[in-house]
């Protein structure tokens, strides 16, 4: 894989929480360390404005994938959406939040990308 590392940005209501932020400053810190670049992905429905707030925290790009039906987790969709993400970027590092969607879905990514 490339040298790239992969945050998956939580919202909730269209907001970001504060792990998303905390995420993105530690994979821009180790970013900086790896010359790597920080690929930030935030799902859900109407969260563009609020994704554009994670350049400030050390994003180089940020993919925004947004549909009503996204609005509340969805393990599968947001699982499939992350992994094809992922495998695009090509990133050797993906960072999630230590929250019930994040510990649901790194075993669902990591299985999928074996």
């Amino acid at each position: 894989m490339g040298n790239s590392i992969f945050v998956f940005a939580e919202q909730r209501e269209g907001k970001l929480k504060k792990v998303a932020f905390e995420a993105v400053s530690l994979a821009r810190t180790l970013a900086d360390k790896l010359s790597a670049e920080v690929n930030v992905s935030v799902i859900g429905s109407n969260v563009s404005q609020e994704a554009e707030k994670l350049k400030d925290f050390g994003a180089d790009s940020i993919h925004i994938v947004e549909d009503p039906s996204l609005e509340n987790y969805s393990p599968e969709l947001y699982r499939d959406i992350l992994v094809d993400q992922i495998k695009e970027k090509g990133s050797n590092i993906v960072l999630l939040g230590s929250t019930i969607a994040g510990l649901d879905l790194a075993p669902r990514i990591s299985a999928k990308l074996e």
